[in-house]
């Protein structure tokens, strides 16, 4: 999971010629006090507490940045567009009501694609799994979710998470936004592709040693440490 990009992308900015992420336009900090493509986790939590903006709002941002750019980077295996607008609508009117979801109340999240999610297809980049929908979340989901965040889809990955880059018969291959010909890396190659593209704000991955890294956009998070 990451905090924040915007720092990595302006440090990375000036070495990568990259033909997707280069060509997005970023506002300046000064025209917006939240930049709803790169801005960071907490940023975002803080623009929806002062009203700046709404989760629904957020979210439908974070559909049209993915309609736009994710045919180019393949990040995704599935996207919950319907439920995570639902989602954010009811997290929007609880804040409206003075009642807290939790510390990502309303927050568009991306969850790796091996971590399984009640009523949504989780793969694991098998088709083994093609039509795999789990009955109950992943006990980091289900904490994740108890936490207020909305989830915006499930992300690309190799197949089982058992290799360095991000290919699978499932989904097909997942392609670096700094240089759309390299990989993100593996295995959570969908995940660190998609917050490098500015698809979500977090991400519940694993295995992010070099995606992170290769992405040279995301900062990792590992709890347990």
């Amino acid at each position: 999971m990451r905090d924040s990009r915007r720092s990595f992308l302006r440090a990375a900015g000036a070495l990568a010629a990259a033909p997707l992420v280069s060509r997005l336009p970023r506002p300046s900090r000064a025209a917006s006090q939240f930049d709803p493509d790169f801005g960071s986790a907490s940023e975002a939590l803080e623009a929806m507490a002062r009203g700046a903006i709404s989760s629904r709002e957020l979210v439908e941002h974070t559909y049209r940045r993915i309609r736009k750019h994710n045919p180019r980077v393949n990040a995704f295996i599935t996207l919950t567009e319907e439920s995570a607008l639902a989602r954010a609508k009811q997290a929007d009117e609880a804040r409206a009501a003075g009642k807290s979801w939790g510390p990502l109340h309303g927050l568009p999240i991306l969850i790796k694609d091996t971590f399984e999610t009640a009523g949504v297809k989780t793969t694991a980049g098998s088709k083994l799994l093609g039509t795999h929908v789990p009955k109950e979340d992943a006990i980091a989901v289900s904490r994740l979710l108890e936490a207020g965040a909305v989830l915006v889809g499930k992300t690309n990955l190799p197949e089982f998470a058992s290799d360095m880059q991000s290919y699978n018969d499932v989904a097909g291959t997942t392609n670096n936004p700094w240089d759309l010909a390299r990989t993100p890396g593996g295995s959570t190659g969908g995940g660190a592709a998609a917050l490098a593209s500015g698809f979500g704000f977090l991400e519940l991955g694993s295995d992010i040693r070099w995606t992170s890294s290769r992405c040279a956009a995301t900062f990792r998070l590992r709890p347990a440490r």
